[in-house]
């Protein structure tokens, strides 16, 4: 049986070997493709109740030519381990790696709704030109915010909304 961190067992082991053989940025785009195949897991999930060798077939037949072999290689470890629910974590596992070895940071930013592809275009360059790093955004949407935005980088965040700021004022006006 393998530990709650098996995930970043495979993605260490994937992420050394796809940069030993030059095909890490292949082998992230298979994954932030296989990532969003909503259908994905329910496909692996019927796999896995093959016999072994047509567990092998059957993924070769959807995905061969169609990814990396390491990505199909990985997919088929996965299936007959049973492991196949560990992909979207082995996934996030990889991107980390892939993202600190290209010193892209990441950063998850917060907003009170869903933004428009200018406006979250406008919001990655603006932290851009601030950090002077590249950076990689991941949005979500966070109502409770009230207005503004909250960005997340590492641990550390820097809070532009509403509600830090109402919750800063209360604080000031029960200290005085």
């Amino acid at each position: 049986m393998m530990s709650g961190n098996s995930h970043i067992t495979f993605a260490k082991a994937l992420y050394r070997v796809a940069s030993k053989k030059d095909t890490a940025d292949k082998v992230f785009g298979d994954l932030e493709m296989l990532s969003h195949g909503v259908a994905l897991l329910p496909l692996l999930k019927r796999v896995a109740f093959l016999k072994k060798e047509d567990q092998g077939k059957v993924l070769r037949t959807s995905f061969e030519g169609k990814v990396e072999d390491m990505t199909l290689n990985l997919l088929i470890i996965l299936v007959r381990s049973k492991k196949f629910r560990l992909l979207p974590k082995i996934t996030e596992m990889y991107s980390q790696l892939y993202y600190a070895d290209k010193g892209i940071a990441e950063v998850k930013v917060f907003t009170t709704r869903s933004l428009s592809e200018s406006e979250s275009s406008a919001i990655t360059e603006k932290v851009e030109r601030l950090t002077g790093k590249k950076i990689k955004t991941r949005f979500a949407v966070k109502p409770d915010l009230i207005g503004g935005v909250q960005l997340y980088e590492k641990g550390y965040v820097t809070d532009y909304s509403v509600k830090n700021y109402l919750d800063t004022l209360r604080k000031e006006l029960m200290s005085a």
